[in-house]
């Protein structure tokens, strides 16, 4: 590649910023899942039925599969979910005074997925 073929160092730092607010979107969302995974594990406490529901994590993992134009591939699709439904099952199972601990596994699995980007990057 010639020198003026490379990028400039401002495109780079345009590109970190999109992703800083693509992260920060990222986090809001996720947390906004965990909040409706905690209702539902209330109203699944309420109702005597089990946390973990294998056929619905299945079923979401296909409908995603489904969704997924890429660059994402399906096999790390489906460890960033898995990881994201373990999480929130793990928070549903928690009490409120331990829910903060469940909160550094989904900052994990976060961290875990932008790492699988930044290698296709």
């Amino acid at each position: 590649m010639k020198k003026e073929d490379s990028p400039t160092p401002n495109a780079l730092v345009r590109k970190r910023k999109k992703i800083d607010q693509i992260d920060q979107k990222l986090l809001t969302l996720l947390n906004e899942r965990l909040a409706i995974a905690l209702d539902i594990g209330r109203l699944k406490k309420e109702r005597g039925e089990k946390i973990y529901n294998p056929k619905r994590e299945e079923d979401v993992l296909k409908r995603l599969k489904t969704m997924n134009r890429g660059p994402l591939r399906e096999e790390d699709l489906k460890k960033i979910f898995k990881t994201i439904m373990i999480v929130c099952r793990k928070s549903q199972r928690m009490s409120p005074l331990f829910l903060l601990l469940s909160f550094e596994d989904l900052l994990n699995a976060f961290h875990f997925f932008f790492e699988l980007l930044r290698d296709r990057l």
